[in-house]
């Protein structure tokens, strides 16, 4: 059986290391702020679907919120972390895509033929 404590306390762990909210975390996700605070604190039983996508958004396997077979992201101990952990909830998300739109015109112009579809 899942232990839905410490499934809630990796999310808590993992999200709280890559530096974001809950309100963040939900909000990339598409849940409810409460939601996902109620799945930190073991109130809530996840979906599958709400787990696959805090995984995504924090960078992390599902094995590793299920079972705790690997460890955080990298993204924790980066200097993004550090350019992220202080900002409010919109500014993650003004940041995020600002980053999004630098990856792709750095995937268009520098590497068009390695990420072409």
């Amino acid at each position: 059986m899942l232990d839905r404590v410490m499934i809630g306390k990796r999310i808590r762990d993992c999200r709280r290391n890559a530096g974001i909210s809950q309100d963040f975390l939900a909000e990339k996700a598409g849940l409810s702020t409460p939601y996902v605070s109620k799945i930190e604190n073991a109130r809530k039983k996840a979906s599958l679907d709400a787990l696959v996508e805090i995984a995504s958004v924090l960078q992390i396997s599902t094995d590793y919120l299920l079972f705790g077979e690997q460890c955080c992201s990298s993204f924790a101990d980066s200097p993004l972390q550090g350019l992220m952990q202080d900002l409010s909830p919109k500014e993650q998300m003004v940041m995020l895509g600002t980053m999004e739109a630098l990856k792709k015109a750095l995937r268009e112009y520098f590497c068009p033929q390695e990420h072409s579809l």
